[in-house]
């Protein structure tokens, strides 16, 4: 569905690049799980329109602005994954393998963000935006296990 709403906002590459870092850091993050797959899907839904209407609202912010939020981000990120659902508890092995994927992962967004903060600051932006939404997601939950 994320892909057909970016078809329909012509922007093919946005949907692409959300689904990518959005994915590939709440595999292994974790945070926030919905209570069911119906409702999991239409916050994913939500959770992409709302971070394509930030992207262009907040495009003219100084670029200094967006990496210090990147950067927090990361911290966070680095510091608290994986935040274990008590639902869906895991094992030390599969917390450390975890923690070294986040890093892996965190690593490459880092260096994909700043190549795109100079080549395609939208891009960028959508990038920081994905990775913020990980961490609130992450928030959200952190403080409801502690």
């Amino acid at each position: 569905m994320l892909v057909i709403s970016s078809i329909c906002f012509s922007d093919v590459l946005s949907g692409i690049v959300f689904i990518t870092v959005f994915s590939s850091l709440r595999i292994f993050a974790g945070g926030y799980h919905a209570e069911s797959y119906l409702k999991c899907f239409c916050i994913s839904n939500l959770f992409y329109l709302l971070v394509m209407v930030l992207k262009n609202l907040l495009s003219e912010v100084r670029v200094s602005i967006w990496l210090v939020l990147f950067a927090g981000c990361v911290v966070y990120i680095i510091k608290k994954a994986p935040i274990i659902n008590p639902n869906q508890p895991i094992g030390e092995e599969k917390r450390r393998m975890c923690r070294q994927n986040i890093k892996r992962v965190l690593g490459v967004d880092i260096i994909v963000v700043l190549i795109c903060t100079v080549l395609n600051r939208d891009i960028a932006n959508l990038m920081i935006l994905s990775i913020a939404l990980v961490t609130v997601l992450m928030l959200i939950s952190d403080k409801h296990t502690t």
